[in-house]
């Protein structure tokens, strides 16, 4: 299913009552089983743009629309994994996986198929009944993915969800998701501070400016298809990671990382 925003602008007020314009007119389309990455730095409105499309910001202006349906709150369509694993601490690994399913009232042996199928996509088999204090940071990330997926939205929405992790766990992380995408071909638009992070993942990098937000660049990635750790030692990744840095230096860097 192909994801547009079109002229998406988002004003908060600030405590002394003056506007602050987050967003304006931002515009851009995501194909179906397309991989994006959004990179900007902080305070560019890169989380709003999921809040908006999750449901979670209810004040905006501008449309959204996936496969030409809009939408307009809360929609089953969309899924979002958030920054913080977020797991209910008192359900089990399989319990977890399980949320969205019982919400929406699938059937128990339909439900148990689906969940014990994407544990062992993630790679979690033998751990459905360990609870998220039993688990490490990378672990609990692949619970938050896998309830994420088992509701099978037609897109994924990622808030730097690597972010909180060290950096061996999350570049092994990115290397699972590409693992994991690669099985699903889900419709994901994803949001890194990290310009490698995203050369490595995404099929298509938009670059937004300093606050308001815009889309400055919308770049491809004409790397290959699967992609393996070697990747970051090729001089075509380096020379795309140095072409993006390079894009955003007219703008302050702070809150990117190269590397």
């Amino acid at each position: 299913m192909s994801l547009r925003v079109e002229n998406l602008s988002v004003t908060f007020a600030r405590d002394n009552g003056a506007p602050l314009a987050v967003l304006d007119r931002v515009s851009f389309e995501v194909q179906p089983g397309e991989f994006v990455a959004l990179v900007g730095q902080s305070g560019c409105g890169k989380t709003t743009i999921l809040r908006c499309l999750s449901g979670l910001q209810p004040s905006y202006e501008g449309t959204m629309t996936i496969a030409g349906r809009r939408l307009t709150g809360v929609d089953r369509r969309v899924a979002m994994v958030f920054q913080s694993d977020s797991l209910f601490p008192w359900r089990t690994v399989q319990a977890n996986v399980a949320f969205g399913l019982e919400v929406r009232r699938r059937g128990k042996a339909g439900a148990d198929r689906i969940v014990q199928d994407l544990v062992n996509l993630v790679g979690l088999a033998g751990f459905e009944r360990a609870y998220p204090h039993q688990l490490s940071g990378g672990m609990r990330q692949r619970v938050n993915l896998a309830r994420a997926l088992a509701v099978d939205p037609d897109v994924l929405l990622m808030d730097e969800p690597f972010s909180a992790l060290d950096m061996l766990t999350r570049e092994a992380m990115q290397l699972e998701l590409l693992r994991i995408w690669s099985h699903r071909r889900k419709t994901v638009l994803f949001v890194t501070h990290q310009i490698e992070e995203a050369v490595l993942l995404a099929d298509r990098v938009l670059l937004m400016s300093p606050r308001p937000g815009r889309i400055r660049r919308d770049v491809p990635v004409p790397l290959g298809r699967p992609r393996a750790s070697q990747v970051r030692r090729t001089r075509e990744f380096h020379a795309l990671v140095d072409a993006l840095a390079e894009a955003l230096a007219a703008a302050p860097l702070d809150g990117l990382v190269r590397s």
